[in-house]
């Protein structure tokens, strides 16, 4: 991908809401904006959401911002806490797509570039977002050490309410959603005081079915502080973590229809594991002329197994994986000989799709 978007060329592309909660940051608070203020992607705005800060660092901001539109202040009348900061910039975004920054974290120059690429090259309903890599960095760390390691290669997968394993996914900096996806979850937990707040929300974004794709690069950095949440309120942090790990291990009683997986974790995981058996049996009978025994196997196919089509399951590799098996051809020769099996692939996957709609 070209990181050297223009000017001209970012304003194709739909408007980008950053949110940063501003509380006693004075120290790295003009880094984070000017980072802001230096990305290719032009088409943003910013919200700067001061949670009454004691200190000078609503002052800075305003220096740092003078004479740009794209940014404001936004004034809370009395501290309502991080969640509530960012809730305060969600209901005043603008932009079709929104990310959330601490006022210490820093993003490279095409870290917002980066990740609205990813979803507009990959815009299916499912897509909720893209995240970026990020580098964790001690406090006292100086920016200009770090030339060299805007340009590392960030590869991983994307994430999933089932790949995702219960876990907080990613943090705070390094996803750019939909907005409509986070207003759709309700943005972050006010009761969530000391940590936490992110895991929620992103978990909450990823039961309702939704997928986070990862970008090119690594997008940015967050410091670890001497006196970060997560030295200060370490006990209180793990417990919040462990009740939402708790909670994607067991089934979800609700009626709200837009969240996808109202099961757990391992039913999910059971399901994909006994889909491929079956696929691996169907595919034995297909290849010996047995079809009335394929439409019986394919029956053993449970209703989500088409849910998990979408991203978690691989049907055209399974189907590949297994009559190479059954026949008995390396890779190599399995795909000088490709065209020949399609047709079993082709009826296969018919028969497999039309079973699985016909029992939703």
């Amino acid at each position: 991908m070209d990181i050297n978007l223009s000017f001209k060329d970012s304003y194709k592309y739909p408007l980008v809401t950053v949110v940063i909660p501003l509380y006693n940051e004075k120290r790295f608070v003009a880094d984070c904006l000017i980072s802001i203020k230096k990305q290719t992607y032009k088409n943003l705005e910013c919200l700067i959401i001061n949670d009454c800060s004691t200190d000078n660092s609503a002052e800075i901001a305003t220096n740092i911002i003078a004479q740009d539109r794209r940014f404001r202040i936004i004034h809370h009348a009395k501290n309502a806490g991080l969640s509530a900061a960012r809730n305060t910039g969600i209901d005043n975004a603008k932009g079709e797509y929104i990310c959330f920054l601490d006022s210490d974290d820093f993003l490279f120059s095409s870290s917002i570039w980066q990740r609205v690429y990813t979803i507009t090259n990959n815009d299916k309903p499912s897509i909720g977002g893209s995240y970026c890599g990020i580098i964790a960095v001690e406090e006292s760390r100086k920016l200009k050490s770090l030339h060299i390691e805007r340009f590392l290669y960030h590869a991983d997968i994307k994430k999933t309410f089932i790949t995702n394993q219960g876990i907080g996914p990613f943090v705070p900096l390094a996803p750019l959603f939909k907005t409509s996806v986070v207003k759709e979850v309700s943005g972050f937990d006010v009761n969530l005081k000391h940590g936490g707040e992110d895991w929620r929300c992103y978990t909450s974004i990823l039961r309702h079915g939704y997928v986070i794709l990862p970008s090119y690069g690594i997008g940015g950095l967050y410091r670890q502080k001497d006196k970060s949440m997560m030295r200060v309120y370490r006990t209180q942090m793990m417990a919040q973590w462990l009740n939402i790990i708790n909670e994607a291990y067991e089934p979800l009683i609700t009626d709200n229809k837009s969240i996808l997986y109202k099961e757990s974790i391992c039913y999910y995981n059971k399901i994909g594991v006994k889909a491929e058996r079956i696929l691996e049996c169907a595919m034995a009978a297909l290849i010996e002329g047995q079809d009335e025994q394929v439409d019986e196997i394919i029956k053993s196919l449970d209703a989500p197994v088409l849910l998990l089509l979408e991203d978690h399951i691989d049907l055209d590799e399974i189907m590949d994986f297994h009559i190479r098996r059954l026949v008995g051809l390396n890779p190599l020769k399995y795909r000088l000989n490709i065209k020949k099996y399609a047709p079993y692939k082709k009826i296969l996957k018919e028969k497999v799709l039309s079973h699985l709609q016909s029992i939703q």
